[in-house]
């Protein structure tokens, strides 16, 4: 016991002062003296360690927090605090100056946060699913589709999808999956009291809803004892439809809902944000929105009959080559043992599920973040130009307090202490921006940008604009401050007394940064107005027919109630009168309408003398008498379709301008061609129609052939309105006429045509609009830049200006030599852009419509009102500098 003692006793001894220390021993020895008389020798000395233990931890605590006191006394005495309140004071004292930083960091941070919350919300933020990193979609491909001449099927040559029986078989094989499962986007007819509805939903497989692992929030799912044919007709209800349909009553469970005049029994209930990805391929026709429910696959579906899209979900532990390595050894397998199918020329591929959503837009949104990071750069080389410049005065401070024996560290460490926190002032004001800019923009986001419901200001976002803030502040302290340390203090002390110039360190620096927001400027400028060029080309291109005025309805006639041919036709015929009855209105009906998203692929086969051939993509059209006069497609030779083309008649057809000039240059008149499902029968062609962009104003136009609807199996349920007044009134009246037909007929979907036009370029209008917006700020940051520079250049050199003009030099020569120093700097500035612009000039024509779009006239065009505006900028400087008075600049000296 006597070693512990010991050393707690020296413990102490160390942690007390001297004169404290002789006090406490005694008190302490003869404590223990007492506590011995009671409890004894060996238990005292236990006590007495114990008290000498707390009295050094006492005084340990007690010395330790006075350091820390006077440490931080000492630091906003002499250290960082003082540099931080004399930056304050510093600030406040120089409002202007404090403004223009703040503000100018504020809106390029705010707008570089804002749109990353757009690129982290649609690119970068997991999906709503559990694991979502380990799910995958599965695409079949076909080679083959590479070489076609038509961009959309090039376009889907590696995303085909897969049939049902496939998706059963990978479910059921070992491939490195816990669950497969298809699903397919659908529309119902939704039968109730209050009459028909037609709703989205999804037809799916149980391995759909295993894959994608969301707990029903009442009942069941879907089962596997779901997917076989004849079980029991079952629907799982999302959380809205739910909440319409029984109130969110739980009664809801074994409840029937009609669905296609079909029962269906509710067995469960999803909720709100679940659903499989819209594949877009499906849109016009069913009804827009969220799916509203979920049934099993049809029978169509199950026998092959259409195509489902496919979703895997990767087994912990098993990368998606593997996976994909894996599928493809099966399927190489399973062609082996049946051979003559066509599932060994489709082999599949895997890409992950956020991948296959966000497609080719993800881009777009990159090329919107590397856009205003661009302006980030400018704004932050126009900070630090107006903070060298305003800090001159600083420098030459720096070299009188440096001459004077103060430490030049410590001076330089105040000037990076005032610029970053003005910088960091402009960032959390930029944060705020981000905060109301991010919403707006979301808002302005084209349509077809997937997952804008989770753009949103999140944590990851806000971390990302504090980082690009600290990131600021560094570059705006750094440079100004190295600047500062530069300076050698008896040069620029006597310097100072005789010109009044800057340093030439300095003036490489200004001109530096004038050149640099110059050339990202102009690489800005000019990227926007390839964009906007291309899109100007884009939306001037020939559409082949008048929109004005035209609305197409999607109507399917209930086969509850039409279940024949012959009864359908009559819906039709009566549908057809119903509409020419309306006043102000005249109607027709074809199988896809022109920009609707939907296309009929076919083979044509023109026949000529002793020639033969082949062309495949043709657009087929089916299309009742009066479409084309309707749709406002003129015919340019022959006639079109009327009510003499029935099914008894001599098979004709139209051809477009296009394939009329591929396959009978002599002339198509008259000539015969047959088409691929129906080679059998020659078609006779009677006119050549207009050419008309079907896919959409940037595909090329693709040869198309129009039949009587008459003389095909093929359905018409696009209905084609022109309207000569307004389209909802025209909608309501039909809608009532339908009514009256069929009260259990929906109209599915409703095209206004100029709505389909403007949503088909929506992407490349938001592109273009949002770029060219950037680069007019970036151009307005550099010329402010310009300005300044040319400004302070004639401030700074007012005595050597004053001595030139003493002795004789004109007004005229020193406003020229003024601008010849600015444009100097600028076409600098122009021929560092162009350099960068032409080496991004391939990934800018990506996203082009016309690649002449990026020519030489955009970089003179350019370049030009680049120089107008400079001149403009260094106009007033240089006005300033033939005002110099002579007396009074030398006097100033």
């Amino acid at each position: 016991m006597s070693w512990p003692h010991a050393w707690a006793r020296a413990l102490t001894r160390r942690a007390a002062p001297p004169a404290l220390w002789s006090v406490i021993d005694e008190e302490l020895k003869e404590s223990e003296r007492v506590v011995a008389e009671r409890w004894g020798p060996r238990r005292a000395r236990l006590w007495s360690t114990g008290q000498y233990l707390g009295v050094a931890a006492r005084l340990g605590v007690e010395r330790g927090a006075s350091r820390t006191i006077e440490t931080v006394t000492d630091w906003g005495a002499t250290g960082f605090g003082l540099d931080a309140r004399i930056a304050a004071r510093r600030l406040r004292q120089r409002r202007g100056r404090t403004a223009i930083i703040v503000s100018t960091i504020a809106l390029a941070i705010g707008c570089t946060t804002a749109v990353f919350s757009v690129v982290y919300g649609v690119l970068l933020r997991p999906l709503d699913f559990p694991e979502s990193d380990r799910l995958v979609r599965v695409w079949q491909t076909e080679p083959e589709l590479v070489t076609s001449t038509s961009a959309s099927f090039r376009a889907q040559a590696d995303r085909l999808m897969p049939q049902a029986p496939e998706v059963f078989e990978w479910a059921n094989a070992d491939l490195g999956f816990d669950a497969v499962g298809g699903y397919v986007d659908a529309g119902y007819v939704l039968q109730g009291p209050d009459g028909v509805q037609s709703i989205r939903g999804q037809e799916a497989t149980s391995g759909f809803f295993a894959a994608l692992r969301t707990e029903p929030l009442l009942g069941r799912a879907l089962a596997p004892s779901d997917d076989v044919a004849g079980a029991e007709a079952v629907v799982v209800l999302s959380e809205a439809l739910w909440e319409s349909r029984f109130g969110r009553s739980e009664n809801a469970l074994g409840a029937s809902l009609t669905l296609d005049g079909r029962p269906h029994a509710v067995v469960g209930v999803m909720p709100a944000g679940f659903a499989g990805p819209a594949l877009g391929r499906l849109e016009q026709l069913i009804p827009p929105g969220a799916p509203l429910l979920w049934t099993p696959l049809t029978e169509e579906a199950r026998r092959g009959w259409k195509n489902v899209s496919a979703l895997a979900r990767l087994t912990p532990g098993v990368p998606e080559v593997v996976a994909r390595d894996r599928l493809q050894g099966y399927e190489r397998a399973w062609a082996e043992e049946n051979p003559g199918t066509t599932r060994a020329e489709r082999p599949p591929r895997t890409e992950p599920l956020v991948d296959s959503i966000v497609g080719s837009v993800r881009t777009t949104l990159w090329l919107l973040f590397g856009s205003v990071s661009l302006v980030l750069l400018v704004a932050g080389l126009n900070i630090i130009h107006v903070v060298v410049a305003t800090g001159f005065n600083d420098v030459r401070d720096v070299a009188v307090r440096v001459a004077l024996g103060a430490g030049r560290g410590r001076v330089v460490r105040g000037l990076f202490v005032e610029s970053a926190m003005a910088t960091v002032l402009g960032g959390f004001v930029g944060l705020t921006l981000a905060w109301v800019l991010t919403p707006a923009l979301a808002g302005l986001l084209p349509p077809t940008v997937p997952r804008q419901e989770a753009v949103a200001m999140s944590w990851p976002v806000i971390v990302f604009g504090l980082g690009i803030t600290a990131a600021a502040a560094c570059a705006v302290g750094v440079l100004p401050a190295l600047a500062a340390s530069g300076v050698e203090p008896n040069r620029l002390i006597r310097g100072g007394d005789r010109g009044g110039t800057e340093g030439r360190g300095v003036a490489r620096i200004r001109s530096g940064l004038v050149v640099a927001e110059v050339a990202t400027a102009f690489v800005l400028l000019i990227t926007a107005a390839s964009l906007a060029n291309s899109f100007v080309r884009l939306w001037s291109e020939e559409r082949g027919f008048d929109t004005g005025g035209l609305v197409a309805l999607r109507v399917a006639p209930d086969r509850t109630q039409f279940r024949s041919d012959e009864e359908v036709e009559t819906f039709h015929r009566d549908f057809d009168a119903a509409l020419d009855a309306l006043p102000g209105i005249s109607a027709s009906a074809v199988n896809s309408m022109p920009l609707s998203g939907l296309r009929s692929g076919q083979s044509a086969f023109p026949e000529r003398p002793g020639e033969g051939a082949f062309y495949t993509n043709v657009t087929l059209s089916v299309a009742r008498p009066d479409y084309l006069e309707v749709l406002g497609a003129d015919v340019l030779l022959g006639r079109g379709i009327d009510e003499g083309d029935t099914r008894d008649s001599e098979p004709v057809a139209l051809v477009n301008e296009t394939l009329a000039a591929m396959a009978w240059p002599e002339g198509a008149l008259g000539q015969s061609l047959r088409i691929g499902d129906d080679s059998t029968r020659a078609l006779q062609v009677i006119g050549v129609v207009r050419d008309v962009r079907h896919t959409g104003l940037h595909v090329e136009v693709e040869p198309k052939v129009v039949i009587p609807s008459s003389q095909s199996d093929r359905s018409t349920e696009e209905w084609v309105l022109r309207v000569s007044s307004g389209v909802e009134d025209a909608v309501g009246m039909a809608r009532s006429a339908l009514g009256e037909i069929s009260p259990t007929t929906p109209i599915i979907r409703v095209l206004v045509l100029e709505d389909a036009v403007s949503r088909s370029v929506a992407v490349p209008r938001f592109r273009a609009t949002f770029v060219v917006g950037l680069a007019l700020l970036a151009a307005a940051l550099a010329l402010v830049g310009l300005y300044g520079v040319l400004t302070f250049s004639v401030v700074a050199r007012s005595k050597e200006l004053g001595v030139r003009m003493a002795l004789g030099a004109s007004d005229s020569r020193v406003v020229r030599e003024v601008l010849s120093g600015g444009l100097r700097l600028v076409v600098l500035g122009i021929g560092v852009g162009a350099v960068v612009a032409l080496s991004v000039s391939d990934a800018v024509a990506g996203f082009l419509y016309d690649a002449d779009s990026i020519g030489f006239g955009t970089y003179a065009t350019v370049a030009a009102l680049v120089l107008a505006v400079s001149v403009l900028a260094a106009a007033m400087p240089a006005r300033r500098a033939a005002t110099v008075d002579p007396v009074v600049a030398l006097s100033e000296g």
